[in-house]
């Protein structure tokens, strides 16, 4: 019997709760979706069974690679127990409903058991994303940390409100304070927001937290979130940079992969997805003057528009959500063939220590290669792993 059958929740729940991309179907019953650690393989999911395999022996994989609907949110948040998962997924589908009330019962009949996916609303275009997030982001403060944290990296204050960075609501109270705000406004298809499932009329923010499963508590995260724009200058997305007292509630490795996360509700229903593409550092619109004007391309966005502002705006740089990103680097360098422009490569130095790394972008140049529009690597001291802490150090004379 399969552990479908044994829970109150199918395995399709966790393939939502863990935002866990659908990539078609895999003969009778099954589904592939997008393994959360690698763009390159896909994970097989049997929703009749309640079981998942991964086909795939890759090293350094937390694991577990097959198992079923706990085991799979397991790999996927890194619990230590099933107990632990099933507590977490209780908590999350059922909040403070108690079994055998009528509230219990209504969110059981509307858990996704059968083999379809999630319904995700289409994506606003980005036009629409960045006016949105515009009057979100005007609602939000900045917290004083936040703020060292950004000053810390070479920003100056002018700087930093350019780039529209704000503190994430981290309480019930600054969530309503925040969507009482945006009353009005038309969130469908907007990624991060929801309608609720048991009022649509009302929607929800969804927001990073944890869940402390001896004392049966959720913690809200805290972080800021850094936004993501497109050639035009628009915001199409945001991502969280999570705090560390968050990020001290997991292991080495997992705090690792939550340190930044997409402000995006594609794991609810009528949720939007977060658009994952190539970022570009410059808050009124980049490139410019693409004619013997190069973009340096990095990894992630705050490194991006960090660097910008850090070279005194004369280099224009972009960046794409991580170097095993493949589609989005080959989107983005065709629309730098397109447009002209020549690209240089300004990924993090520990490629020299890591041959994972290196192997990453050594396939990011291959692609460039394969598509016409080759790009060349800037090196710098080893001493400074990422492109924008070695120009704060040669701003402060130290490079």
């Amino acid at each position: 019997m399969g552990v479908a059958n044994t829970l109150e929740f199918g395995i399709m729940e966790v393939v939502r709760i863990c935002d866990l991309q659908t990539k078609g179907s895999a003969g009778h019953d099954e589904i592939k979706v997008q393994c959360p650690f690698s763009s390159k393989h896909t994970i097989y999911v049997n929703n009749a069974k309640g079981t998942f395999k991964c086909w795939h022996d890759c090293s350094g994989c937390p694991g577990p690679r097959q198992g079923g609907t706990l085991d799979l949110y397991r790999l996927c948040k890194g619990c230590k127990s099933r107990g632990d998962a099933a507590k977490e997924i209780k908590e999350i589908l059922f909040g403070g409903a108690k079994k055998g009330t009528s509230e219990y019962r209504e969110i059981q009949k509307k858990l996704v058991q059968d083999k379809e996916e999630v319904k995700v609303s289409n994506t606003a275009p980005d036009h629409v994303i960045d006016h949105v997030y515009r009057k979100m982001l005007a609602e939000l403060p900045l917290k004083k940390e936040h703020v060292m944290n950004l000053r810390k990296r070479g920003l100056s204050n002018e700087e930093i409100q350019i780039g529209m960075y704000r503190s994430i609501p981290s309480s019930d109270a600054e969530i309503q304070k925040l969507l009482t705000s945006m009353q009005g406004m038309d969130l469908k298809g907007i990624p991060g927001f929801y309608p609720d499932k048991r009022n649509p009329s009302v929607t929800r923010m969804q927001l990073p937290g944890y869940y402390d499963s001896e004392k049966r508590i959720w913690y809200a995260g805290s972080g800021y979130f850094v936004p993501s724009f497109n050639a035009a200058g628009q915001i199409f997305a945001l991502q969280i940079r999570m705090d560390d007292e968050y990020l001290s509630h997991f292991d080495e490795k997992e705090a690792k992969k939550r340190r930044y996360l997409w402000f995006s509700s594609s794991c609810r229903e009528n949720g939007a997805a977060a658009k994952n593409r190539a970022s570009f550092g410059v808050v009124d619109g980049t490139p410019r003057n693409c004619s013997g004007y190069p973009v340096y391309i990095t990894e992630g966005a705050l490194k991006a528009n960090v660097a910008h502002c850090l070279n005194n705006q004369k280099r224009q740089f972009a960046s794409i959500a991580g170097i095993s990103n493949v589609k989005a680097f080959r989107d983005f360098i065709l629309f730098m063939k397109r447009i002209g422009c020549p690209v240089i490569e300004a990924f993090d130095m520990d490629r020299y220590s890591n041959d994972s790394v290196a192997n990453a972008i050594a396939r990011l140049h291959k692609i460039a290669a394969e598509e016409g529009w080759p790009m060349r690597a800037i090196k710098w001291n080893k001493n400074y792993k990422g492109i924008d802490d070695y120009l704060f150090a040669c701003k402060k004379g130290r490079c």
